[in-house]
């Protein structure tokens, strides 16, 4: 038996920022120290997947950690 769920917008959109937020700290953890990453907030996280996700519809060679360092505002 398939059970079809729906999902209102506000729903689907904390789940799109969840998915933000834990690739954000999947990419994070490779290049910032580990104060730095703890230091961050949920939202910190989401800038910095939106951020990179942005660079590499630019396909502009822009890297991670160029992406971080933008989102952050600041040079690792």
């Amino acid at each position: 038996m398939v059970k079809k769920v729906t999902l209102d917008g506000d729903t689907i959109k904390e789940l799109h920022r969840q998915e933000n937020i834990q690739w954000g700290k999947d990419i994070s953890e490779n290049y910032l120290p580990e104060d730095i990453f703890d230091s961050l907030s949920d939202d910190d996280f989401e800038k910095i997947a939106i951020t990179l996700d942005e660079k590499m519809m630019e396909n502009n060679g822009e890297t991670e950690i160029a992406a971080i360092e933008e989102a952050l505002g600041f040079k690792l």
